[in-house]
């Protein structure tokens, strides 16, 4: 016969009545308040279930027509499966779910992405023009050398179609870009050093460089394509979700802090 059990377990029977009433279930499994702080701490949890507690909160804020509920609803359990009413209420029961716990998961990301488009679509296109600078990319290739007479011999290779950038990078490159015909694929202009960002953007498509002197190497530089950044519902989407996430983020923080956080108000862009 095993050990007895003891009051630390979470066996409900050694449980004060005020314990047993304050008891999480994950599922059927009951967990005391002890053992779920403990959870929380350990596994790290507090800022996860605080962001989804605030999404909730900001979801609850908008309602959904009727018919679009049930949309969302149909589409969710089609997704798992579960295809007339008695695998509906099967899938309940496993899942430990109510209708309306079942609606509010269902309905969740439409409702969260409309109370996030009301707070932060006000202040997208601002955005936009404040960090446009550090999203245009380039593409480009480069070649480094550590002699100033080579560079020069090379660049005149390249003018008089002797070489292209492609052969000269393989053969004389003295960086990784040798092992890639000297080709960058498009990276932010904001990313690159500030020289090698000035040159590329005097370049037009094809150009090459003179030889550039950075730091002690000689840099021959072609611009193969500037891409430019434009504001369009795709831009303005992304320009949303960032204000979002630095919100969210900071109010995170806050709560986790202790700190009373501003009242939310969709009609109020926040900022």
């Amino acid at each position: 016969m095993g050990p007895a059990s003891t009051p630390e377990t979470d066996d409900l029977s050694f449980m004060s009545a005020a314990d047993a009433a304050t008891t999480f279930r994950l599922g059927h499994w009951p967990l005391g308040l002890a053992g779920l702080q403990q959870l929380v701490q350990q596994q790290g949890l507090a800022r996860p279930l605080l962001r989804q507690w605030i999404e909730l909160d900001l979801a609850s804020r908008i309602s959904l027509a009727p018919e679009q509920e049930q949309a969302r609803v149909r589409a969710y359990l089609q997704e798992r499966g579960v295809t007339d009413e008695a695998a509906l209420q099967t899938w309940l029961a496993a899942e430990h779910l109510t209708l309306t716990d079942l609606t509010v998961r269902a309905t969740l990301p439409e409702r969260l992405q409309q109370a996030i488009r009301q707070l932060f679509a006000a202040r997208a296109r601002s955005r936009f023009l404040a960090v446009k600078a550090e999203l245009e990319q380039v593409s480009f290739r480069l070649l480094r050398v550590g002699s100033a007479e080579l560079a020069e011999e090379l660049f005149l290779r390249h003018q008089h179609g002797e070489a292209t950038m492609e052969d000269l990078a393989r053969e004389f490159g003295e960086g990784p870009e040798r092992e890639q015909a000297g080709y960058f694929s498009p990276q932010p202009l904001q990313q690159l050093h500030p020289q090698l960002a000035q040159v590329l953007r005097s370049l037009q498509p094809e150009q090459l460089s003179r030889p550039v002197p950075i730091g002690s190497t000689q840099h021959l530089i072609q611009l193969l394509q500037l891409h430019p950044v434009t504001w369009d519902e795709g831009m303005e989407q992304r320009m949303i979700d960032q204000l979002y996430e630095q919100w969210i983020q900071e109010r995170v923080e806050q709560m986790f802090r202790g700190d009373v956080p501003d009242p939310l108000d969709l009609t109020a862009p926040q900022g």
